[in-house]
């Protein structure tokens, strides 16, 4: 699942770690994969580049559904489900 925004960056014991809603939502829309497919947000969906690729239709289709994701309470995100054509 991939998911684009701000995020906070912090090192603890060496190690780099994210937090933020970015993050949050990023890894609630991993459930909605199925092993074959890639879950992109609105956000995602949006950007120039993506949109540039879905303008093949023929090669990446993408389904759009809309789900409410734990944590966000009364908030339903538009969300796509891509699949590489084979």
């Amino acid at each position: 699942a991939v998911h684009h925004g701000p995020a906070i960056a912090v090192t603890l014991n060496e190690r780099l770690d994210y937090f933020g809603s970015t993050v949050n939502i990023a890894a609630r829309l991993e459930k909605f994969g199925r092993g074959d497919d890639i879950i992109i947000s609105e956000t995602v969906y949006d950007a120039p580049e993506v949109a540039a690729l879905l303008q093949r239709p023929q090669e990446f289709p993408a389904e759009p559904f809309r789900e409410m994701l734990k944590g966000f309470d009364e908030e339903c995100f538009a969300l796509w489900r891509l699949r590489l054509k084979t």
